[in-house]
């Protein structure tokens, strides 16, 4: 993957206005839940788009920058090459392998990297934006793999996905950002701890890609991704919310790179730079003010083990055996619960 020459950084990034404070909407309206984080963060879980499986869910947060957004732990090791992989070709993460031992039947609900496991957040179009009637849907899915095992040391990653759904062809100057304050330090300006991700096709239509790095005042882009250990990709392909083709922008960077406080910012946006359209998480943010991002926390507790249909399934048949077995008692009272 070439790097981007300096003129495309400058241009890309004074374009790159974008995210703060907007609320991200589920999509389907199910069981609703808070995070354990303080501030909390309303999220739910939401049926997959186009599936018939009861067991394919999405967990989606709804909340603003202020609020901290709880990441998963992954169950499955994404492959980053801009497509959703199936299954087949994965590996499961030590979590996932153990979680598999004690219940096989999971692994028939794991579809492909990013269906079951992580955790989704709309991206909504940016007011910063110089075209504000441009129309898309695009959802940001992240999650993390952290193995218990200290020694010897295994790669870990902080996973994510860019679904750009509304997005069926390609066209310069559409890409995708991706900026952590590790250390969580905030500030109007880009600190010396701070990094970012940014991958695309340039104004030429290139694939290209480059890390940027806080100065303390601004940004500097140089290098490239493989440089920091990270891996980008993107493509057009089909996903659990379309099967048409559209575009994919997949990430993966080392996890003690995003991980250096319990809680750390993040900001996300997907867009063209040519014609200045961003759709962003948060919302209103900047990507020169880590002030206005995102917060993200990290949860040992995968997806599953919060919310699965069969859990529900269980709970439903408990609930009735436990209600037919009071009106049983009852009625021999003369008294009824029904």
């Amino acid at each position: 993957m070439m790097g981007l020459s300096p003129g495309f950084c400058l241009k890309l990034f004074k374009a790159s206005a974008v995210m703060g404070s907007g609320l991200a909407t589920p999509r389907f309206n199910a069981i609703t839940y808070r995070a354990a984080s303080t501030p909390k963060v309303l999220e739910t879980i939401r049926p997959v788009f186009g599936s018939d499986d009861a067991n394919s869910l999405f967990k989606v947060v709804q909340g603003q920058s202020t609020n901290t957004v709880e990441v998963p732990p992954a169950l499955v090791l994404p492959e980053i090459d801009g497509k959703y992989t199936p299954i087949s070709k994965l590996e499961l993460s030590e979590l996932g392998k153990e979680l598999v031992k004690k219940d096989p039947n999971l692994m028939s609900m794991l579809k492909d990297e990013w269906s079951y496991d992580a955790l989704e957040i709309e991206l909504l179009l940016n007011p910063a934006s110089a075209d504000k009637t441009a129309q898309g849907k695009a959802y940001l899915r992240i999650k993390y793999d952290m193995s218990s095992i200290p020694s010897p040391p295994l790669p870990h990653f902080f996973y994510g996905v860019i679904d750009y759904v509304s997005k069926k062809k390609i066209e310069p100057g559409d890409v995708a950002n991706v900026f952590f304050d590790p250390k969580n330090n905030r500030g109007t300006a880009p600190q010396l701890d701070d990094f970012g991700l940014v991958w695309g096709w340039d104004k030429t239509g290139i694939k290209t890609s480059a890390p940027g790095f806080g100065t303390g005042s601004t940004w500097k882009f140089c290098g490239t991704c493989s440089d920091l250990g990270a891996k980008v990709d993107c493509e057009l392909g089909v996903s659990p919310s379309s099967n048409e083709p559209h575009e994919i922008f997949e990430f993966r960077v080392p996890f003690n790179m995003v991980k250096q406080n319990d809680i750390i910012s993040s900001y996300a946006t997907v867009g063209n730079y040519v014609k200045d359209y961003w759709f962003s998480y948060p919302q209103n943010g900047r990507y020169k003010i880590p002030d206005t991002w995102g917060y993200l926390s990290f949860s040992t507790n995968p997806i599953p083990g919060l919310i699965r249909p069969f859990d529900i399934a269980a709970l439903s048949v408990l609930t009735t055996l436990s209600t037919l077995a009071l009106f049983k008692r009852y009625s021999k009272k003369g008294k009824y619960l029904l």
